[in-house]
């Protein structure tokens, strides 16, 4: 493995909001050419810090270097709320290892974005859920 997990530290939060709403506003196509990034960034970013607060985030970092952040999963219980890796890093196994303890269960996931329905199939019994973005309120 040529990466470290460990949690999510406040010196990450400022990146995992960012990425979060940026991606998902870029790869979610209900948001795609309806609403600005800046406008989405904006309206979105507090619905990501509640989920912060009441879930798990794991990151993944380059060895020696755990401020490098190449890669990021939050998780609460049995959902999962986002999955991100930064590009040059995809498909090097980081999203597998960041849900590696995921996978075997059924698991729900709240953001659904046009990459997430290509990679869902890998992943039988996991289903979208939004109800926990109302929940989290």
């Amino acid at each position: 493995m040529n990466h470290l997990l460990r949690p999510m530290c406040p010196q990450d939060r400022a990146l995992v909001i960012d990425t979060w709403c940026r991606s998902y506003h870029a790869h979610a196509s209900c948001w795609m050419g309806f609403v600005s990034c800046d406008t989405f960034v904006t309206c979105y970013r507090p619905t990501v810090e509640r989920l912060l607060c009441e879930s798990f985030t794991r990151v993944a970092c380059l060895p020696g270097e755990e401020s490098a952040v190449i890669g990021w999963a939050c998780v609460r219980g049995k959902h999962l709320h986002y999955v991100w890796v930064r590009g040059d890093w995809r498909k090097e196994g980081v999203a597998t290892d960041l849900l590696r303890d995921l996978a075997a269960d059924p698991i729900r996931y709240t953001h659904e974005t046009d990459y997430w329905r290509m990679v869902a199939p890998h992943y039988p019994g996991w289903r979208f859920d939004a109800r926990p973005l109302k929940e989290a309120r």
